[in-house]
């Protein structure tokens, strides 16, 4: 197979979006985070976790306005950190008071959409990348009129659609490939280099595996991997809110990480017995 030249970053990102008016079903579409706002709202009266934020008094003769942002990220262990962010916020819009509801990542989106459907949104939420699409082309977000000069701009394209920017970036990570110098010295390889392609990557894997006791190397074959992948073969899962994903550089792209499990490359969860990948590496038993 023709497999691309790089083996180039892809991105996962997490985003700060705000609800249209209206309402509008979404698809229930739960994975890793992004930036668009993908959070849900949920009521004081739910199990999951809901934490108003502490705010600094209103101006006299300044009439409140109340925005509900809805996270599943903060809690619980960076309550305070948002706390920190709501009162910097402010110390610049005292007449704003931000009440912040959260519910565990399980729970998230099939709160959120049921908000979405009865007209009780939050007025801003957490989106993952995978969901971002399906909420957006529904017309529950509100298009945002912002200056992203200031953000990392492959990030800022991934919550746009159709030309128009419906949420702002909050983090997200590059794909990295380590890999185990011993073994590769043992194995007379030469260090990967950031030319390296998808062919240099495999024929490395089958000489490690050459050695005792150790696979060639080990990727996740779960959707937020794979998007990643497709991603480097030049494929999106979504084109112009049409999918894509059963397109050939798609298709392509998981053929090439199903090989390494199949030619014996990358280890299955059976022969990896409960030990993480993280441990394997750290182990010597994983070349990359």
């Amino acid at each position: 197979m023709g497999y691309p030249k790089s083996l180039r970053a892809a991105l996962l990102v997490m985003a700060m979006i705000a609800t249209a008016c209206g309402g509008g079903e979404a698809t229930n579409d739960s994975t890793t985070t992004t930036t668009a706002a993908d959070t849900e709202s949920t009521t004081t009266t739910q199990t999951e976790e809901t934490a108003t934020s502490e705010t600094t008094p209103v101006e006299s003769g300044t009439e409140p306005v109340t925005i509900r942002y809805f996270t599943f990220s903060a809690a619980p262990d960076h309550l305070e950190d948002l706390d920190a962010m709501i009162a910097a916020f402010n110390e610049e819009n005292p007449e704003i008071v931000v009440e912040v509801e959260t519910a565990p990542f399980d729970d998230y989106f099939t709160v959120l959409q049921t908000q979405i459907a009865g007209s009780d949104a939050p007025d801003a939420f957490e989106l993952n990348f995978e969901s971002f699409v399906s909420f957006a082309s529904k017309g529950v977000l509100a298009e945002l009129d912002v200056d992203t000069t200031g953000y990392y701009q492959r990030a800022v394209e991934a919550f746009s659609l159709d030309g128009s920017q419906y949420a702002l970036p909050e983090s997200y990570s590059t794909v990295l490939l380590f890999f185990n110098q011993d073994l590769f010295d043992q194995a007379g390889l030469g260090y990967p280099t950031n030319d390296w392609t998808w062919e240099d990557e495999r024929a490395a894997a089958e000489a490690l595996s050459a050695l005792d006791g150790v696979w060639g190397g080990f990727a996740g074959i779960q959707f937020w991997e794979f998007y990643k992948t497709a991603d480097q073969n030049g494929c999106s899962f979504f084109t112009d809110g049409a999918a894509t994903v059963n397109e050939p550089a798609c298709v392509e792209a998981l053929q090439y990480m199903l090989d390494n499990v199949k030619d014996g490359l990358q280890p299955t969860a059976a022969e990896m017995g409960g030990v993480s990948d993280g441990e394997m590496f750290v182990n010597g038993e994983l070349g990359m």
